[in-house]
This record gives C-alpha cells, structure tokens and sequence, in this order.
C-alpha cells in the first residue's frame, strides 16, 4: 500500500514540476490543491503580480506562500482583476487573480479590505 500511494504521490510530482517548468501556473494551483472546493487561486504580494506579469519564473513555493484561495462566488464581489487578462476570463477555472486591495499579513488578511466593504454595505455609505 505504502508503494502504491509513494507512487502516486511522485506522479503528480512530476506533473506539478513540468506545469511549473512551462510556466502554467493555473494548471500548477490545480495540482497543489489540498482542499477541493470551488476555489481561486488570488495572489495577494504586488511585486509577484507583476512578475508574473512580466511572464518571469516563479516557483510553485513562492506561488503558494504569497496567495490565498477564495471561493469562487464570491470573486466577483471582491477587488481581484485576473493576472493574465488577455487570456482570462472570469470565473474561469484556469484563472490567476490578484488581489487589488489592503492585505494584512499578520491577522485580518484579505479581511483588512472586506471588513469596511461589508460595514459600508450595512451602512448605506463610502467614504474614499
């Protein structure tokens, strides 16, 4: 059983390390999902974002350390804009998002935004 699940795992290693290597980085946040739920994959650190942008090498590590999953009903609510707009679409499975918005990396994460969305709802009011 340990031999069969050992290779299983070393699969989709490989498979995680040739998307990485060709840079399909949707496909890699696919491969290292824990949790399979409808979820996005928002990358919230802007100097990733625009390396990304920039089409440079990222590894798999730097990608999941500096991204947070969301579901996706709720995206569209939410200051996120797709990494690649030319070829994204929205709610599309394969998107990459960025977070466009307060992060706080100690606490509230991307609650340090929503949290005054959500109050300004209930208030009837924005201040900018």
């Amino acid at each position: 059983m340990r031999r069969e699940v050992t290779a299983g795992g070393e699969k989709r290693a490989e498979e995680i390390r040739k998307a990485e290597e060709g840079m399909e980085y949707p496909q890699v946040s696919g491969l290292c999902r824990v949790i399979d739920s409808d979820t996005r994959l928002v990358v919230i650190d802007p100097g990733l974002v625009e390396a990304l942008r920039r089409r440079e090498r990222v590894g798999y590590r730097q990608l999941l350390l500096y991204s947070v999953q969301i579901w996706t009903s709720k995206i569209v609510n939410l200051p996120v804009k797709p990494v690649f707009s030319s070829r994204a679409r929205a709610n599309n499975a394969d998107t990459l998002y960025a977070w466009d918005a307060a992060y706080d990396p100690d606490f509230l994460g991307y609650m340090a935004s929503v949290i005054p969305l959500l109050e300004g709802l209930q208030e009837g009011c924005f201040i900018a």
